[in-house]
């Protein structure tokens, strides 16, 4: 492949020591593209009964939608996770003062089921473990 690229570069008279770094570069740039931030997408987890609340949640290439849930503090928290993602992740919930509370294993395209007791109103973190670098993250506030 890359003798390929070289042979063209000599078709149209270019010098491999002057597009060589150039496409280094765009490689590069697709790959901070690739890594960038998700926008906060929202979401309120339901009522399903008395004290307790659901909420599903799309787990993908290093996303969560909604990335921002809000629900009750007290309350049980039923969790619905798809991985739509050819790559397996996990979803781990800590409550405000470092505690986890929750960890969901997520093989690549399965879907996960998981409770958890929301004990105080506060920002609780959600993350992938292995993912969390780059940027698979969210909060969940409880109020």
């Amino acid at each position: 492949m890359l003798r390929d690229s070289l042979d063209a570069a000599k078709r149209f008279g270019l010098p491999a020591g002057r597009w060589l770094p150039g496409m280094v570069l765009v490689v590069l740039g697709l790959a901070a593209v690739g890594c960038a931030p998700v926008s906060t997408v929202e979401d309120r987890a339901r009522k399903v009964r008395a004290g307790e609340e659901a909420i599903s949640i799309e787990a993908g290439s290093f996303h969560f939608r909604p990335n921002r849930i809000l629900a009750s503090a007290g309350e049980n928290l039923h969790l619905k996770v798809k991985n739509g993602s050819s790559l397996a992740h996990n979803l781990t919930v800590e409550t405000p003062d470092g505690k986890v509370i929750l960890s969901l294993d997520l093989p690549a395209g399965e879907t996960r089921l998981g409770t958890s007791r929301l004990p105080e109103a506060g920002k609780y973190i959600l993350y992938c473990d292995k993912h969390r670098t780059f940027g698979m993250k969210g909060v969940l506030i409880a109020r």
